[in-house]
């Protein structure tokens, strides 16, 4: 088989939507904004299930076996969007095919998110499920970008850990409020707290679009400062 490829008789396999996709799927416990048939209102649902043949999220209100739904959602690459169809509704769940294309709205890249310096408090708590709950505790925020942040907290966050985080942003006094997932976690010896690397899961368009005009701000003054 080998010698058949190599004299160019033999067909390398297609690879499927789902390795050609994934990195622009969304993540489980991550939420999606979906409209059901066309329709132009969006539901907020989580994604329950993620796999090569199907997506799996809590069923949108409306949703049928063969109806057509379109995503609109945020990843750590990302803001992307696409239409697929259920396949099938069972116990409160949808599941949808994979998509055979997606088409991506904004680039979360090293190249348009680039971290900026932004030294303020930040407060969060935890979120297991993307929900957040119990008091916020207080740390620092040290750098920011479209796709997430770096921050200092007194806890060792364990990797995959999901946390709420808020904090202002200096665009209309905006309160950010976002669900992000835990990357890194190094310790400090000199304070012995934790600087923390996290990435934004779910945020609101809203605040999202501030963020973006934040950053953007930033970095202009940056630039006219000259610093890069």
């Amino acid at each position: 088989m080998n010698l058949l490829r190599a004299l160019g008789l033999r067909r390398e396999p297609q690879r499927s939507a789902w390795s050609l996709l994934r990195g622009r799927l969304p993540e489980i416990n991550s939420f999606v904004d979906v409209a059901v048939g066309g329709a132009t209102k969006r539901e907020s649902v989580a994604v329950n299930g993620l796999g090569p043949s199907e997506l799996v999220t809590r069923c949108p209100d409306g949703m049928q076996a063969g109806a057509s739904a379109d995503f609109l959602y945020s990843n750590a690459l990302g803001r992307f969007r696409f239409s697929t169809l259920c396949t099938v509704v069972h116990d409160k769940e949808a599941h949808f095919e994979i998509p055979q294309s997606i088409k991506m709205l904004e680039n979360y890249d090293r190249r348009n998110a680039a971290r900026v310096s932004w030294i303020i408090p930040v407060q969060w708590r935890y979120a297991p499920g993307g929900e957040g709950f119990g008091d916020y505790l207080p740390g620092s925020m040290m750098d920011l970008s479209c796709g997430g942040a770096g921050v200092v907290v007194s806890p060792e966050l364990k990797i995959g850990t999901q946390v709420e985080v808020r904090f202002t942003l200096k665009i209309k006094n905006t309160l950010f409020i976002g669900l992000c997932e835990v990357m890194r976690s190094v310790k400090i010896e000199k304070s012995q707290k934790n600087a923390t690397g996290i990435r934004f899961l779910q945020i609101d368009p809203g605040e999202e679009q501030a963020l973006v005009e934040f950053l953007n701000e930033r970095r202009m003054t940056r630039r006219d400062r000259g610093i890069v």
